[in-house]
């Protein structure tokens, strides 16, 4: 709870806690206070954005970014979802929710193939074995343009 002010019939006298008012009249003065929860954004990868206090019933918005790490050379760890107790609440790496209790929000990653490197890794495999290839083909064929022809005895 977060003290908001004291109040005379609807009219905000002061929003210090300790006030002072005269008592010349009767008068009515209500103390207001206004909930506000808690939102916790985690992850162990990249950066997030969107923790802080919210007042109940306003929206939240959180962040994560980048949504892709290359993990190493074969892998990327890649932004799956937001997870609230375990559970999977969106897998939007932008997400928007009503605040109505406190929450922490972890961000779960997944690890993915790296289609870029592999993509790279088996151009490269596959010119070496063809320009092997072509080699020992012109290194054989050239051998046997070059080799003496056996006579036929038979002729």
């Amino acid at each position: 709870m977060v003290f908001q002010g004291w109040y005379e019939n609807d009219t905000l006298l002061s929003t210090e806690l300790n006030f002072s008012i005269v008592a010349d009249k009767p008068r009515t003065v209500v103390a207001c206070w206004e909930t506000e929860y808690e939102v916790n954004v985690t992850s162990d990868r990249g950066r997030v954005g969107g923790s802080g206090w919210y007042k109940a019933g306003t929206k939240a918005s959180i962040t994560v970014s980048p949504t892709q790490i290359e993990k190493d050379l074969f892998t990327n760890d890649v932004f799956e979802g937001w997870r609230v107790g375990g559970d999977m609440v969106s897998n939007s790496p932008n997400y928007t929710f009503t605040v109505k209790k406190p929450a922490t929000l972890v961000a779960s990653w997944k690890i993915a193939p790296n289609l870029t490197n592999l993509s790279i890794v088996t151009a490269t495999l596959s010119a070496i074995i063809i320009v092997t290839l072509a080699v020992i083909w012109r290194k054989h064929g050239a051998q046997r343009a070059n080799a003496p022809r056996r006579s036929n005895p038979t002729k």
